[in-house]
């Protein structure tokens, strides 16, 4: 599978993971071996603070402001920013999917 970014984009797959890995031990060792597997509530925080950091960095680092550039030719200023995407969906985006997963998790992980 070909993993597609820009910039920083690939920060939403890594916040991730190192926040999912981070609550598993934690909660692992406070409560007990298998809890994460066991609850459903570990793997939802763990997205939504995914989410937040994804979503906060992302306004911090697409929005800055870029370097204005001139066209010798034309005369146009043009304006050059860095983009940080993942997937073409932009690092701050990423925060709003994994929230959305995470209510997607819980809902689907208490049914059973």
């Amino acid at each position: 599978m070909w993993l597609i970014w820009k910039g920083l984009g690939f920060l939403a797959i890594f916040i991730t993971g190192f926040s999912m890995i981070g609550i598993q031990s934690v909660v692992d060792s406070i409560f007990g071996t298998d809890y994460w597997k066991n609850n459903v509530w570990p793997l939802s925080s763990s997205l939504i603070i995914s989410g937040i950091i994804c979503c906060v960095l992302g306004q911090y680092l697409n929005n800055r402001p870029g370097k204005i550039v001139i066209d010798k030719e034309t005369g146009e200023e043009i304006e050059l920013r860095k983009t940080h995407s993942f997937f073409f969906i932009p690092l701050q985006y990423w925060g709003i999917i994994w929230c959305a997963a995470a209510i997607i998790a819980f809902i689907l992980k208490s049914k059973k």
